[in-house]
């Protein structure tokens, strides 16, 4: 535990889990960081084969972009007890993720949008504490698939 009585996340970004928390954890944990197959959907729907190509590269950091905006106003917002706000931050997450593939990341977005529906707001700030490292696992998979990106 933290000096501020709160448990932190281990080396790969997990928190020790229970109850209701350890079921969305556990599926954000179990869920890859990018399904390529989804991303190569995306390619298709967009007209394109290839998971490098020029469009699919932008759908990638557009992503990026308006991810690297939502993580940190979820967890802002899960600080200062904004749930819309968060709720609505989680929800771009959740839409985001799924049009690349990003599913642990989308299930992170779900699980907040869900605990703030449920008003389980222990389980939304534990959730929130993951988003960093799920986001950067993400990334690192995305770029890995489609090659290098702007930043």
């Amino acid at each position: 535990m933290s000096s501020s009585g709160t448990e932190s996340p281990d080396s790969r970004g997990r928190l020790p889990s229970s109850g209701h928390l350890s079921s969305s954890l556990k599926r954000i944990e179990d869920a890859p960081a990018v399904r390529t197959d989804a991303l190569r959907q995306q390619a298709s729907d967009l007209g394109s084969d290839a998971l490098d190509a020029p469009i699919v590269r932008q759908l990638v950091s557009s992503f990026l972009e308006s991810s690297r905006e939502a993580v940190p106003a979820v967890i802002e917002a899960v600080e200062n007890n904004e749930w819309n706000d968060a709720a609505k931050a989680a929800h771009r997450i959740k839409g985001g993720a799924g049009h690349v593939g990003a599913e642990a990341l989308a299930e992170a977005g779900r699980a907040i949008e869900h605990g703030i529906e449920e008003e389980r707001f222990d389980r939304v700030r534990r959730v929130a504490k993951v988003l960093p490292k799920t986001l950067s696992d993400a990334e690192s998979k995305l770029r890995e698939t489609v090659g290098s990106l702007s930043k």
